[in-house]
């Protein structure tokens, strides 16, 4: 369907692809579905069920027995060698230090952890001609994200990490090594989060702090608000509004939030602290300023169904990217991403998320009719699965089901050959897969977040 300069998918129009409209129809509800204590509850748990290919950083640790095994696994996965260079077994051992000392690490730019530790390209079997698809990415980084540092190939320049989700190659040029666990802790778990909710929010560039001058910082990024210690209004604030289930609303004086930072006055700006790498590698941080213009939020968002979709619908037309490559993200990852604003950790895969423990109600297996009876009474904002794809669902309207979604490639209506999509778009349920079925017959599954 066409509507001035803008193109969008078929039997879906230009008012389907705002956020208040779904939110006026469905009549979505304002209210909060968890608190932030029930959320951090529910995190906990995400962490510790077997399946969500989750890491819990701040326990990790790796006795020496375990570390073998790891070593043997890591040796076998690098011997796969591509593109003509071999890695094997001897060269993945040596690569990882024998004494099992982890280093605490911050990501200072948005790195792209891979499979290997290595530029070149791994082509897609099914489309070995297409540039903007690589089976070696894993996941992207976020701005502040921590890292436990496993091991190294100093010749390439790479490290092997974990984040919470993931673990893999990354560029070292990317990571900044902390001193201690202390120093990693302080930096990695804010006390005091400025979140960024808009799809992605820039710093001003700057002559005098080139390190930072522009950054880049994607949805879900959190921050550190830089606020001076022992204010007891700012912690009383923080614990009001963490009990009422709100986002945090911190109040300083003027003299306490009015600072020189970058050779600017704070007016009208949040003072945060910025990750920095030094040359030799190690951390720092350095203040920064972000306008009070830019979408971001003190503290996480409430969860209510408004605001998740108006999340969504914040990233509409962005493109696609497999494993985070072309610092994009793919359909998991996206949806991690809105989440992550409400202060949810999401695993990372399709696989991972299935496992969540929360309320499934399972769709394979059922007819149409079954199916779209039991999505005509979910909310929206409830995540949708078939095998390798998540989308988030808005609701129903003149006889088609919506959703929201990162799509890689789907089939028109009336068409054979699929085509590559690679956006955020809103679709109806009666697009197919390369097989020819209708996303409504591959629905495997529905899965609701807030109810465990």
């Amino acid at each position: 369907m066409r509507s001035s300069f803008l193109s969008f998918a078929p039997d879906v129009s230009k008012e389907q692809c705002q956020a208040e409209h779904w939110i006026d129809i469905e009549n979505v509800s304002e209210s909060v579905k968890m608190t932030p204590e029930e959320i951090e509850n529910l995190n906990a748990r995400i962490l510790r069920t077997y399946g969500t290919e989750m890491h819990d950083l701040k326990n990790e640790a790796f006795a020496k027995e375990e570390r073998v095994v790891y070593d043997k696994w890591c040796g076998n996965f690098l011997s796969f060698g591509i593109q003509g260079i071999n890695w094997t077994v001897r060269d993945a051992q040596n690569s990882v230090d024998k004494n099992v000392h982890i280093k605490y690490g911050i990501a200072t730019s948005q790195g792209l952890i891979k499979q290997f530790p290595m530029e070149p390209f791994l082509a897609d079997e099914e489309d070995p001609s297409d540039p903007e698809w690589d089976e070696a990415a894993l996941c992207l980084c976020m701005v502040g994200e921590p890292l436990l540092i496993l091991g190294s190939v100093q010749e390439e320049g790479y490290l092997y990490v974990q984040n919470e989700c993931s673990e893999g190659w990354i560029s070292a040029e990317s990571v900044a090594v902390c001193r201690n666990r202390a120093e990693w802790l302080m930096a990695a778990f804010p006390i005091y989060p400025l979140v960024v909710t808009g799809d992605m929010v820039w710093l001003e560039a700057s002559a005098v702090y080139p390190g930072t001058s522009a950054y880049r910082l994607r949805m879900g990024t959190v921050l550190e608000l830089c606020v001076e210690e022992g204010i007891p209004e700012i912690k009383e604030t923080i614990e009001t509004n963490r009990i009422k289930g709100t986002g945090a609303v911190i109040e300083t004086t003027e003299a306490q939030a009015e600072q020189r930072v970058q050779n600017r006055l704070s007016w009208n700006n949040y003072i945060v602290w910025l990750p920095c790498r030094a040359p030799d590698g190690s951390f720092f941080r350095q203040k920064g300023l972000i306008p009070m213009s830019r979408d971001v939020s003190v503290g996480y968002l409430s969860l209510t169904n408004e605001e998740i979709i108006k999340q969504a619908f914040k990233c509409l037309g962005d493109r696609y990217g497999w494993g985070g490559m072309l610092e994009s993200r793919d359909c998991s990852s996206y949806i991690r991403e809105v989440y992550r604003c409400f202060g949810w950790i999401l695993p990372r895969n399709t696989t991972g998320q299935l496992q969540m423990p929360v309320r499934k109600i399972e769709l394979a297996g059922r007819c149409c009719s079954e199916k779209e009876q039991i999505l005509r009474a979910l909310e929206p904002g409830t995540l949708l699965y078939f095998p390798g794809h998540v989308m988030m669902y808005l609701g129903y309207e003149n006889g088609n089901f919506y959703v929201i979604n990162d799509v890689s490639r789907l089939v028109k209506e009336g068409e054979t050959m699929p085509v590559r999509v690679r956006s955020v778009i809103v679709n109806t349920l009666a697009v197919r897969r390369p097989n020819l079925r209708t996303w409504m017959e591959e629905l495997t599954l529905a899965l609701i977040p807030w109810e465990t």
